[in-house]
């Protein structure tokens, strides 16, 4: 498929084509709206001049939501190579992040949410205080995201496989949270005692936690899961009162356990623990504001994260 010069669009409105990109990818004229800074009646009379302009539908509603057109399909595939070289093309060379409005899309997990980024928004705020960060949650298309130019960043486990950048932030390891009248009362179960109770298990894939319940399967043992949630948070407001086990990353049962009356002991000693990075694609390397906000998440990142 011949790609579309920058010359060629000078019959649209360079204006129009992050609109454009948005209401192509995100499929929904509010979210679009949300994303470009437009009310949502603007950004519906943005789609009626775009389709105007370029003599088709774009989207189409079916069964309560929009479909792209094949015009529609082809577009969003040449926009995630043009609009990169056309913000290379016509973006300052400097970057001033006291002065910058410029917004920024990271994908990352529940984790990366409580545990990595709030340090990095207070941060942010302190010397870019017009600079925007839209979290985005995690899923199983966020990287191809990342590489489509859809999403600026992700942060998530070093586990993943990608041809992108990345970068360490932090590591950390496991804990078990358990209700301040738990009957266990030791500072570390071993795995008799952990497999004794009934669990509230973190749906991270298909309703496992990977770095728990795959030691566990190496050893010919499984946890009896009394409750399944994706929600951290949710997992121990449930556990409160009962003598159900939370196992979570550590840094985030420190955060919740001093919020409930909730208390942290050591899980068996079988558990790795595991590496959070910052992932980007090579077409952002050079961007001066991408390689400003990608430093300043490293330096607080790795600067906040206790040693491993």
């Amino acid at each position: 498929m011949p790609s579309i010069p920058v010359a060629h669009v000078s019959f649209l409105d360079l204006n129009l084509l992050a609109p454009l990109q948005a209401l192509l990818e995100e499929r929904h004229v509010s979210r679009a709206a949300a994303r470009v800074g437009l009310s949502q009646s603007a950004m519906s009379r943005v789609l009626e001049r775009l389709r105007d302009v370029l003599g088709d539908p774009l989207l189409i509603r079916g069964g309560g939501c929009y479909t792209l057109t094949l015009r529609g399909e082809r577009l969003l595939i040449e926009l995630a190579d043009l609009m990169p070289r056309i913000q290379a093309t016509l973006g300052s060379t400097t970057f001033d992040p006291a002065t910058s409005h410029q917004r920024f899309r990271i994908a990352t997990t529940d984790y990366g949410s409580n545990v990595i980024l709030p340090d990095i928004v207070r941060r942010i705020q302190t010397v870019a205080p017009h600079v925007g960060i839209d979290a985005v949650s995690w899923d199983d298309r966020s990287l191809s995201r990342v590489e489509g130019g859809q999403v600026d960043f992700a942060i998530i486990g070093l586990y993943a496989t990608s041809e992108l950048h990345s970068a360490r932030l932090a590591a950390d390891d496991f804990a078990c949270i358990i209700d301040r009248n738990h009957p266990f009362r030791g500072e570390r179960m071993d795995l008799k005692a952990y497999l004794s109770y009934p669990h509230v298990g973190i749906d991270v894939k298909s309703g496992l936690q990977p770095w728990i319940d795959d030691p566990l399967k190496k050893r010919g043992e499984q946890r009896v899961f009394a409750y399944r949630t994706p929600f951290n948070a949710a997992a121990v407001a449930a556990l409160l009162g009962t003598s159900m086990i939370c196992t979570m990353a550590r840094r985030f049962a420190e955060i919740l356990a001093r919020v409930v009356d909730a208390r942290i002991v050591h899980p068996p000693n079988i558990f790795s623990e595991f590496q959070y990075g910052l992932f980007w694609h090579a077409r952002s390397m050079h961007d001066m504001g991408h390689a400003w906000l990608r430093d300043e998440i490293i330096r607080v990142s790795t600067a906040k994260a206790p040693a491993s």
